[in-house]
């Protein structure tokens, strides 16, 4: 296949998990009872997170906020310019009609699309589909190699080298285990499966859907855009298809507008040196990883790039080599070009976020070539075992998502046994609408885990360290309210008392959480406790 229009012919569908015949199409009903046990097996392998964790806590304030979930409204946070108002629209919804257990449901068809897409664009480059032995050895490849039994979920298995063939460089992810608006950038995936497919409507469609929901995506659906219209330019010179390269950018460009004009209107600097500040705030101390290749470019990431570029050789003869090629080339240009000027606004743009889509598609492809060349060259083997591997394939499949099931057990079961959690439930039980609690700003020694308080308490906190606002001014009042708690938080005796006093002094605190062992007895603000454990204590001011 030479030409986008001979894979244009593919008729919708042509997954490999549905259809061993990439020229056919079978029953909707039994395209979606075979994509929901692959989603199922792939869901429990991979494992979620309990509610709320880690980013959640973040990106849920202002849908959870607008439900009227506690007094979150009140908080100040929530009240800030919200980055994401397509997803708060779409979890206020949820909460309001169906309940926050739907959002696990959320993930979970998340995590089918994205496997979806993975078998789609491996069916189309190396006729993954050609056989069921070839078929199930890929899909279960493709399971463990984003199961839980080799990416422990511990800080989203960061610390694990397989976590790196599914993750992109700088801690950034494409999946991870809890539902947020990053997940949503396996839509991408779908996208350029949709292309290949020759969708190309629905395909600019999924990819506009992910940059709407999650505006960090406006520069990779750009990339992807100018990708396709390579791809389609390469392939053919017809006038037809000139007119669809042109149709492909004015509806990618229609479609993203209004959350470019959102974004635009919303987090305009205030005035050049705020900007500056804020700008300096974020890449230096609140995204001081992420934004920065000095800090996450090293070993890990050389393997990344490595991986990405076998893949590039291996397909270079397929229609999917310039896309991937484009975003590749994208992604190495404007890195080296914010390394080079320094330049925050580039930095915060995190071009080097494509890698998301990149290494995990990339690491797949891989495996399917491997699958593709095993299968070239012992032929008769595999005919001969065919039977002890499919057994072979049927014993790991049950055993993988089994594993999945009992690490989010644990899991689960930890988080509801946390030291911490007494203490919440307590403040949950006696939250009214005029408090407002100060909470430390690191995690407590003892295990206690602060981000996460306000949605699990419903009360508005004065500020944490995870969850920052995105607009100037907010960025820098944020950052000051960061240092004034810290440095209470860090104070000991009299200097401790007079720091609280100040902080009283500038905002309506009611409530302070400290560790039970840091106790302050020589600060009288500190003599009305309303709580206590081993852990933790409470005090009304």
């Amino acid at each position: 296949m030479n030409t986008i229009n001979q894979w244009w012919s593919v008729k919708f569908f042509p997954v490999p998990p549905f259809n061993n015949n990439l020229t056919s199409t079978i029953s909707w009903w039994q395209v979606s009872i075979r994509w929901f046990l692959l989603t199922l097996i792939f869901g429990l392998a991979y494992t979620q997170s309990p509610l709320y964790s880690s980013s959640q806590n973040t990106y849920f304030l202002h849908g959870l906020a607008q439900s009227g979930v506690g007094w979150l409204s009140q908080d100040w946070l929530a009240q800030t310019a919200d980055p994401v108002p397509v997803f708060s629209l779409l979890v206020r919804l949820i909460v309001s009609s169906v309940g926050e257990w739907f959002f696990y449901i959320c993930h979970l068809i998340i995590l089918g699309i994205y496997l979806y897409s993975i078998l789609g664009i491996a069916t189309l480059i190396y006729h993954i589909n050609e056989s069921k032995l070839k078929l199930g050895m890929y899909v279960i490849a493709v399971v463990a190699l984003h199961s839980a039994l080799f990416n422990p979920p511990v800080e989203f298995g960061y610390n694990y080298l397989i976590w790196f063939l599914q993750a992109g460089v700088a801690q950034q992810h494409l999946l991870g285990r809890v539902f947020q608006p990053s997940t949503f950038g396996v839509l991408i995936l779908w996208s350029i499966y949709l292309f290949l497919g020759g969708r190309w409507w629905l395909a600019v469609a999924c990819s506009s859907l992910a940059a709407t929901l999650h505006p960090t995506y406006v520069l990779s659906v750009a990339v992807l855009t100018l990708a396709y219209l390579l791809a389609i330019f390469k392939t053919t010179r017809e006038f037809n298809q000139f007119k669809v390269g042109l149709w492909v950018s004015l509806i990618t460009g229609v479609l993203i507008f209004p959350i470019v004009g959102y974004v635009w209107l919303t987090f305009s600097p205030t005035s050049p040196e705020i900007f500056n500040r804020a700008q300096e705030i974020l890449v230096n101390y609140r995204l001081i990883y992420q934004a920065n290749p000095s800090q996450w470019f090293g070993q890990m990431a050389a393997i990344q790039l490595i991986i990405v570029l076998v893949s590039l050789y291996l397909i270079r003869k397929t229609p999917l080599f310039i896309i991937l090629l484009t975003l590749f080339v994208a992604s190495v240009v404007l890195t080296l070009a914010q390394i080079l000027t320094a330049n925050k606004t580039l930095a915060l743009l995190f071009p080097w976020r494509l890698s998301v889509f990149l290494v995990p598609l990339s690491s797949c492809l891989m495996v399917a070539h491997l699958i593709n060349w095993l299968f070239q060259l012992f032929p008769e083997w595999l005919a001969k075992y065919s039977l002890l591997i499919q057994r072979g394939i049927v014993i790991v499949a049950m055993i993988l998502p089994l594993y999945g099931i009992l690490s989010m057990s644990m899991e689960f079961s930890n988080v509801a046994h946390a030291n911490y959690i007494p203490m919440l439930k307590f403040v949950a039980a006696t939250k009214q609408s005029h408090f407002l609690y100060l909470i430390p700003t690191k995690r407590s020694q003892k295990g206690g885990e602060m981000q996460n308080f306000r949605l699990a308490t419903g009360v508005p906190v004065l500020v944490d360290t995870k969850s920052h606002p995105y607009q100037d001014e907010a960025v820098v009042e944020w950052f000051e309210r960061i240092k004034a708690a810290s440095q209470f938080y860090e104070a000991r005796g009299q200097i401790a008392c007079q720091r609280l006093q100040i902080l009283l002094s500038k905002y309506p605190i009611t409530h302070l959480v400290m560790e039970s062992d840091k106790f302050n007895g020589e600060c009288g603000l500190l003599r009305n406790k309303v709580y206590s454990d081993a852990y933790f204590s409470v005090y009304k001011l």
